[in-house]
């Protein structure tokens, strides 16, 4: 994540259940669902997708405690973020995600605008509209990283900590690089058609 600083201020707790049924039993979550990060602890069930939600859901307990508190107003981020991280557990593993040709191709026929993208929120859409957010997300989180530095996302993440508007934010973590959240949007879809 970049937060090379952070230190959490205490342990998390990690609960595996046995089967994906006693997860969803136990946490009421929807069939989708491979983990869940409740306070300071996280939920999920024995299998191949276990070290991909530990590093899913460990994302969303450091955001959280890195913002010193839950940000509604960052859930796109946030999510985008839990996504990255998670498909960058996958590569290291060789475990296979959706091919970067094909995320594009889907991205460039079904996204949702950056509007409705930042305020969704997904337990409450449709599950094919769900997918699609949280895809869309992980690819505009990839592309502010991989095209403005884990520096500088280190730096946006500190500056919405502290207050910051995002395209202030934007500005100062990116400079000469993006000047709104808007700027990021255009390069994010002008990459979609690369």
């Amino acid at each position: 994540m970049g937060l090379y600083s952070f230190q959490p201020r205490q342990l998390y707790t990690v609960v595996v259940y046995a089967t994906r049924d006693e997860y969803r039993k136990k946490t009421q979550q929807p069939d989708w669902s491979p983990g869940i990060a409740v306070g300071n602890s996280i939920y999920t069930y024995e299998g191949l997708q276990l070290p991909l939600a530990v590093a899913h859901e460990m994302s969303h307990l450091i955001f959280r405690e890195f913002m010193n508190a839950d940000r509604p107003d960052l859930r796109w981020l946030n999510e985008g973020l839990a996504v990255y991280e998670g498909d960058v557990k996958a590569a290291e593993l060789g475990l296979a995600t959706a091919g970067e040709a094909d995320l594009k191709r889907r991205l460039a026929d079904q996204k949702i605008p950056f509007d409705q993208m930042i305020t969704l929120v997904p337990p409450t859409e449709m599950e094919r509209e769900t997918g699609i957010w949280y895809r869309q997300a992980g690819s505009v989180v990839r592309w502010i990283i991989e095209r403005g530095g884990r520096g500088g996302f280190s730096q946006l993440l500190s500056l919405l900590r502290d207050g910051k508007l995002m395209d202030d934010a934007v500005r100062t973590a990116f400079p000469g690089k993006w000047y709104s959240l808007a700027d990021v949007e255009n390069s994010w879809r002008q990459g979609l058609l690369q």
